[in-house]
């Protein structure tokens, strides 16, 4: 460490004089300073880029990546008295609905009236228990699974229970009053198994201590399922809300009924005929299959397990052995293996290093790790074949390939006829339910109604403003861009150092920085070359769509703007997109969101390669996105990145150590200028010490 001495004998300000000095040394390292600040900046521009084309792929993902995000499609009913009708995006073709017999209803069940109050304690009901399982038919006709509502018998009350039924996911809805409890399932139809709509399970005591013990006195309304007849096809529904190629149908009334019923029981006679054919077919299947899986079992597999791993260990071989590679090992391998067993490294290389080796042997284990290699040899022997375990594990593999696949066959057949089974059920229940709607329209004499019909067409203005809207956001992201390109370079307003800081204003500050980050990515060719082969992309036509007239942007009526202020900026031509729409409004669609791909081939016709481009305007846009991110990502890498996974990260490392060296330097250098100045101030005081000597009487001063 230098002593410094500030001058009191030269009577000269020195660290004024050492300041200004380093002022002009610190040249280079404020420049340094200044290309660290102007990386940094120029990486968050980059990194503005890529926020910008961002924000574009996300709307292209979430409005234009698939067909129902564009189209969007309206119904009509020629009844809407009778049926009405929505339509999802996917609705196709014309329905008619001929009849509609009955409508779904939902099971109800009011028990006889008790002189108990909704104020009533369970205990007092003589109830010990403290929860019950309560089960309802589900949106899809199937009885859901039991829920457990708990209590305790000693706090809760009635009405407690009544909430506590409704607030669960029991189905039910639960009512007392008066004394009555009703309970109605929350969902219409009938169980398609024909197991009820509303099951009690354990604690059914609760409600019948509430009137449900005597089933005589339960007034019970059946829940029903909707039938009706759609293109000639008769049908039965849980609910009133029927889905049909994409149509949301509501029924509203019946009509048709007679007729409805008479086709619908002829339809369900058919198939309970067909379901009942059909299961002992299956249930011979599924012995013959059960047979076999437990013959070859017990006989083969089981016989084979027990006299090969006698041991723990051998278990435990067999179970970590990849089984691919057991099962592709060939004799030559084994033998191999067998001749290797017990020896060193040294050995081991030098069987390897064996001319007459077998170069598939040799590439199949020489890179393997030595240890795995002696567990392998450990498991084989030349002399005896029933201690060749490898050999063993084999022959045991294919057995017990052979036992998993009786097995499977055995599971298929029992889901085979269990599938059977309840196919049988539900169509008994479909039967009694036809046959019952025969019954109730016995007696029905309304006249006949014409059959109402269910038609759909495209929303062309909803694919044009999503058209509008793509265009409107590809704009905004060619703004943010193209006003990067063309930023104003400001060459006289470097990054401010911290010393120039400290001498202006914070509005100065942030004037100047405005200026000196403008123009950082000013005719950039990465993002220029982003830019061109986005907009090649609308140029290009669509390939493998119909109408060869409808494949490309610009047969739409979307084009590049012929403006030179605009930048490539896209335009509508609105006339010939709603001649687009009008034709064909489908291809329209497809044309934006076509999976597709591309590829080359050569046409020897052309003597040329010949490129085929099949995929849609989003599928094309978003791929040059994903590509020019990653280019920006390799320069100015992803918030978060590290600084040595990307190129700027790299410069911006590098100077890093460039400022360091100079730091320093610089202070070696103030060292020195301490030190000279130090040395003269010493060489004066000498001076005036011997002045002093040779005339006491004299001072500095005089």
């Amino acid at each position: 460490m230098v002593m410094r001495i500030g001058g009191l004998a030269s009577g000269m300000d020195i660290d004024s004089l050492v300041a200004k000095l380093m002022q002009a040394e610190r040249t280079p390292l404020n420049k340094a300073f200044q290309k660290k600040q102007t990386f940094e900046w120029q990486r968050d521009a980059y990194r503005n880029v890529n926020q910008a084309t961002q924000k574009l792929n996300k709307f292209l993902e979430g409005n234009m990546f698939l067909q129902s995000q564009m189209v969007k499609k309206t119904a009509t009913s020629s009844n809407d008295k009778l049926v009405s009708v929505n339509a999802t995006n996917s609705a196709t073709g014309t329905l008619n609905i001929e009849s509609v017999t009955q409508l779904a209803t939902a099971t109800q069940m009011v028990g006889r009236q008790t002189a108990h109050t909704g104020n009533t304690k369970l205990s007092d009901l003589g109830i010990a228990g403290t929860s019950l399982e309560l089960s309802a038919i589900d949106k899809d006709g199937n009885l859901g699974k039991a829920v457990t509502i708990n209590f305790d018998p000693n706090t809760e009350t009635i009405n407690g229970l009544v909430k506590k039924i409704n607030d669960s996911n029991a189905g039910v809805t639960a009512l007392f009053e008066n004394g009555q409890l009703s309970l109605t399932a929350n969902n219409t139809g009938s169980v398609k198994s024909g197991s009820g709509e509303i099951v009690f399970g354990s604690g059914k005591e609760v409600f019948d201590a509430l009137g449900f013990d005597d089933d005589n006195q339960v007034t019970k309304r059946e829940g029903q399922n909707a039938i009706l007849q759609v293109n000639g096809i008769s049908m039965e529904r849980s609910s009133n809300k029927v889905n049909i190629s994409g149509y949301e149908i509501t029924l509203k009334e019946t009509f048709n009924a007679k007729a409805g019923a008479q086709e619908r029981l002829a339809a369900a006679t058919a198939e309970l005929a067909n379901a009942q054919a059909a299961l002992p077919g299956l249930a011979a299947t599924k012995s013959a299959a059960n047979d076999a899986y437990t013959t070859y079992r017990d006989n083969i597999y089981q016989l084979a397990y027990d006299d090969l791993f006698q041991t723990e260990d051998l278990k435990n071989s067999y179970k970590t052995l990849d089984k691919k590679f057991l099962s592709e090992l060939t004799t030559d391998d084994i033998d191999f293996l067998a001749s290797i067993k017990g020896k060193d490294n040294a050995e081991i290389d030098a069987a390897f290093a064996d001319p007459t080796l077998s170069e598939d042997v040799r590439n199949k284990f020489v890179g393997l790790n030595r240890g795995d290699l002696g567990k392998l040899a450990d498991l084989t022997d030349q002399d005896d074949p029933a201690q060749n375990y490898l050999a063993r594990f084999q022959d045991f593999y294919d057995i017990e390939k052979q036992n998993n696949a009786n097995k499977a066959t055995s599971n298929a057949a029992d889901a085979a006829y269990a599938a059977g089974v309840t196919r049988q059920d539900v169509a008994q229940k479909s039967y009694d339910n036809a046959v019952a709607a025969v019954a109730d329209t016995a007696g029905d004499t309304s006249p006949t109604v014409v059959a109402v019909g269910i038609n759909s067409t495209t929303d062309t203005g909803a694919i044009k403003d999503r058209i509008k809207e793509f265009v409107e956001a590809y704009n905004g992201m060619l703004d943010t861009l193209n006003g990067l390109l063309t930023e104003k370079k400001y060459r006289d307003f470097p990054p401010l150092t911290n010393e120039q800081r400290e001498d202006m204003s914070e509005n100065e500050q942030k004037l100047w920085d405005e200026k000196a980050k403008s123009g950082l990515l000013r005719n950039d060719s990465l993002i220029r070359e982003g830019l061109s082969k986005m907009r090649t992309q609308f140029m290009s036509q669509v390939e493998g769509l119909g109408d060869k007239t409808i494949d490309a942007l610009a047969e739409i009526g979307i084009t590049t703007s012929n403006k030179m202020s605009d930048n490539g900026k896209l335009v509508i031509d609105e006339k010939k997109l709603d001649a687009a729409l009008e034709k064909d409004p489908q291809q329209v669609v497809e044309m934006f969101t076509q999976r597709g791909s591309v590829t080359t081939t050569y046409d020897a016709d052309k003597k040329r390669n010949v490129t085929v481009d099949s995929r849609g305007i989003t599928e094309r846009l978003r791929d040059e996105i994903s590509a020019l991110t990653k280019n920006i990502e390799k320069r100015a890498g992803r918030e978060g990145a590290t600084e040595q996974t990307y190129n700027l990260g790299r410069s911006i490392i590098d100077t890093d150590k460039q400022i360091s060296k100079l730091q320093a330097k610089l202070q070696n250098i103030e060292a020195r200028y301490w030190k000279q100045f130090t040395a003269m101030e010493q060489a004066i005081n000498r001076a005036n010490q011997q002045s002093t000597m040779f005339f006491p009487g004299m001072t500095q001063q005089q």
